[in-house]
């Protein structure tokens, strides 16, 4: 399925990202692409160029949108499911140091708005594909010239690296999840009901092993998902995310697993035993590699 995915979209992104109106009538659910390449290594020294680059095609807000995140104390029902709050630079960089988003990962941002969070995935992290979906037209278009854009403001640079962005304009419950190993959710304003749909899709689709940050806790844990970070991590800003990851292999097609309901008190517990998993593995790499430069040394001095 990876290698058809990446040939489909190769051959979409032949083309310079362009505006939805050139690939889809107004009915149709589309997407726009662009394939970033030869965009340099993000070092201590570059990130200042890339940050720069992304400030010059940033957009400008002619989408409507929520404005700032609402507050911690503010009740959920007093902004819609169809609000979205962007994030800063800072933010979306503490969020992939909070992932550990790599060169070898596939994004999604769920409800993505005007696309600025899989861009800067892309750009910063350089995430070997990158998606934003997101349901209001107006937005996705906007996201789409912005994405038009960076492709050719970046034109030129030959280091050979690449990444492959693509903006979708649909509902995030009916797009395809299986090859995805970190996704992103700016939730914060979604109902319960939504919540728990869209736990059940994370945890019946992703991968073993992928991440997810959501800006709002999920209640009812299905299995497969484990909440990683026992309380919410802080992005800046005010904002916060809650950190999952998925365990064990994908259940049959068709198979549904029934929500498992957890107290504050399992949660810590089982956020605490992945902790000390990491960290005892951790040790068993420190220990073997001790192991090994001692055999090579008792090697060496029987030469």
């Amino acid at each position: 399925m990876q290698g058809h995915r990446a040939l489909v979209l190769a051959l979409l992104a032949s083309a310079q990202a362009s505006s939805p109106s050139e690939k889809a009538s107004a009915d149709q659910d589309f997407s726009c692409y662009a394939d970033i390449k030869g965009f340099p290594a993000v070092t201590t020294s570059t990130s200042v160029n890339a940050e720069t680059v992304l400030a010059k095609i940033r957009p400008q807000g002619t989408a409507s949108f929520a404005g700032k995140m609402p507050t911690g104390t503010m009740k959920f029902d007093e902004c819609s499911e169809d609000s979205f709050a962007e994030l800063s630079l800072g933010s979306m960089k503490q969020l992939f140091r909070l992932v550990s988003l790599t060169p070898k990962d596939n994004f999604v941002d769920l409800s993505s708005g005007l696309g600025e969070v899989p861009v800067t995935a892309a750009v910063l992290s350089g995430a070997q594909h990158a998606t934003g979906v997101e349901l209001s037209k107006e937005r996705h278009e906007t996201a789409c010239q912005s994405l038009a854009s960076l492709e050719k403001e970046l034109k030129g640079d030959s280091n050979g690296n690449a990444s492959m962005v693509e903006l979708v304009q649909g509902d995030m419950l009916t797009v395809d999840l299986s090859d995805d190993t970190v996704v992103f959710t700016n939730s914060y304003c979604f109902r319960r009901h939504l919540m728990d749909k869209l736990a059940e899709k994370l945890a019946t689709e992703l991968p073993e092993g992928a991440r997810i940050a959501s800006t709002k806790a999920f209640v009812d844990l299905p299995p497969r998902l484990a909440k990683v970070s026992a309380e919410p991590l802080p992005l800046g800003n005010g904002i916060t995310v809650s950190i999952y990851q998925v365990e064990g292999p994908r259940p049959p097609k068709g198979q549904k697993h029934e929500v498992v309901r957890m107290s504050r008190r399992q949660i810590k517990e089982r956020a605490a035993h992945l902790k000390a998993t990491k960290q005892a593995m951790k040790l068993k790499g420190a220990l073997s590699a001790v192991k090994k430069l001692s055999l090579l040394s008792k090697a060496l001095q029987g030469k």
